[in-house]
């Protein structure tokens, strides 16, 4: 897991800039987001794009969400009126404060159990 504390408006921008490029990667095979927390900053990276954002970095760490979860959180940046907001990913989720986003699963049907 890593954690770090970052600026509530670098980290919009930083999600704008990469929401924008997200079809183009996610179309060339790309389907996680990269979270690399170390010393002070955040390092964002999808495919050949990344953002880095300034942060106070509580917990060091390399860890992937998926791009659906990425972009569930970056919408909901908007929301926030705070300056700084607390951002945790872990192995099955991405996390706002206390909102998580967590990978789907998949369903299992009635039938597929028989």
């Amino acid at each position: 897991m890593s954690r770090s504390i970052v600026n509530l408006v670098e980290m919009k921008r930083a999600c704008r800039r990469l929401l924008a490029r997200l079809p183009d990667e996610c179309e060339s095979g790309n389907q996680s987001v990269v979270f690399t927390a170390d010393h002070d900053n955040l390092r964002i990276q999808v495919g050949s794009s990344s953002e880095i954002v300034s942060a106070v970095v509580v917990q060091k760490g390399k860890e992937s969400a998926q791009c659906s979860q990425f972009s569930a959180m970056a919408q909901t940046l908007r929301f926030y009126r705070k300056k700084r907001v607390e951002i945790a990913v872990s192995d099955s989720e991405l996390k706002i404060e206390r909102i998580s986003f967590r990978q789907p699963t998949q369903a299992v049907s009635l039938e597929e159990q028989i």
